[in-house]
Formats: C-alpha cells, sequence, structure tokens
C-alpha cells in the first residue's frame, strides 16, 4: 500500500508536486505515463526513498519495483519464431513448466508455439 497526502517537492523555486495526495492498494499494480518533466521519475524516487518530501505525508507499506523505461535489444527474442523457442530453445520443458513460469508475471494467457 502507498498513500501520498499533501506531498510537496520541488527543485529550487520550481514545485513538481502542490499538495499531491495518492493511494494506490495493495497488490494493486500501478504505471506512471506522462510528458517528459512531468515527475514521473521524480514520484518513483519519493515513493522509493530515494528522495524525502518537502512536506505531507507518504508511506509506504510493502515493495515497490521498477520496470526500466527502455527495453534492451535482445538478439534472442528477435529471432525466435515462438514463446517456446525464446524461453526454451533446446525443447527441454514441458509445457506445464513453462506455463507455470508464464503464469507468475500475471501477463495473462499465452500460446506457446
Amino acid at each position: 500500500m502507498i498513500l501520498g497526502r499533501s506531498i510537496n517537492y520541488g527543485y529550487g523555486k520550481e514545485p513538481i508536486f502542490n499538495s499531491a495526495d495518492f493511494y494506490i492498494d495493495k497488490n494493486q499494480k500501478v504505471g506512471l505515463v506522462g510528458a517528459n518533466g512531468a515527475g514521473k521519475s521524480t514520484l518513483f524516487k519519493l515513493i522509493s526513498g530515494e528522495e524525502i518530501p518537502e512536506s505531507g505525508k507518504l508511506q509506504v507499506d510493502g515493495n515497490v519495483l521498477a520496470v526500466p523505461q527502455e527495453v534492451k535489444y535482445d538478439e534472442t527474442m528477435e529471432k525466435a519464431t515462438s514463446v517456446r523457442q525464446y524461453l526454451d530453445p533446446k525443447n527441454t520443458k514441458e509445457d506445464y513448466e513453462l506455463l507455470r513460469i508464464l503464469s507468475k508475471l500475471e501477463l495473462g494467457q499465452f500460446s506457446l508455439d
């Protein structure tokens, strides 16, 4: 759970957040989307404890994880013609093993072929 109440933060005289309020419930997955300079990285730094709000209340219970903004080129993935070929190029795993791995990602249904 993440709770922000009346969060104020800025760089110098330039405010980034002015009395910002937000709530993210336990086990909820959230993505930050917005224009460059809108405060996405700053908000993540506040939530992760890398920066401290100037005022307001920020409570974080649980884990906060980041997914990189930029996906690096993966030659193996680019050459794969199926999910199975990417995950198990030597074909040593059973379908149920691969599907179990994929289910833990909580990304929905997958076809291996």
